[in-house]
């Protein structure tokens, strides 16, 4: 519980922040699904981090590109163990719901929930101090064992394993033109520039 009103206290204004946690009480994710099939979450597009109900950003141009692509990709080149969610609400702890770009998941689990995923993928245009701090941190406490953040603006990928309590272990960066591959699916070897050109093998 401490560590998720710590991830609270980064996504509070600073006049609450300044009274968490005595007087802020985080939204477990059975009352978030619940108000959201309420309709209360109907007219703008939400997630829940760490207890708060955070308001995304709009997708630009870039990331919708990135995601289309990565879309095909993933459809094509995953083994049959696994199957892609794109963009969906995923149950990653009691006070968490993140909408990923993508959660890649056991094929034996999509049906289940909460299902296991096994690599995260988040497109970042606008949101790269998000994807990179709090989802970082609450998806390595979820013991998601590969969480990958693609920066649309200089066109780099950071690769996060190894997770633990307090964050991932190991947190590498690559170029566009690094081949990289999830430990997952070592088979689907790409780059983004080959990617972005459409010159993969499909």
């Amino acid at each position: 519980m401490l560590a998720q009103m710590a991830a609270l206290d980064l996504y509070l204004p600073s006049e609450l922040a300044a009274i968490a946690p005595d007087t802020v009480r985080p939204m477990s994710v059975d009352e978030y699904m619940q108000l959201a099939d309420h309709g209360a979450f109907d007219d703008e597009k939400v997630e829940l981090l760490g207890g708060v109900v955070v308001v995304m950003s709009a997708q630009g141009d870039e990331h919708r590109h990135l995601v289309t692509l990565l879309t095909r990709l993933l459809a094509r080149r995953l083994t049959d163990d696994f199957m892609v969610t794109p963009q969906c609400t995923y149950r990653l702890s009691q006070y968490s719901a993140p909408e990923p770009d993508f959660a890649v998941v056991t094929a034996a689990s999509v049906w289940n929930a909460p299902q296991r995923a096994v690599w995260m993928l988040e497109v970042a245009y606008t949101s790269q101090h998000k994807d990179r701090g709090i989802k970082a941190l609450l998806y390595a406490a979820g013991g998601i064992p590969e969480y990958w953040v693609i920066d649309a603006k200089t066109m780099t990928v950071d690769i996060h394993r190894e997770p633990s309590p307090d964050g991932y272990r190991s947190i590498t960066r690559h170029s566009e033109l690094a081949p990289i591959a999830p430990q997952a699916v070592p088979s689907l070897v790409f780059s983004l520039r080959d990617l972005m050109t459409d010159r993969i093998a499909l």
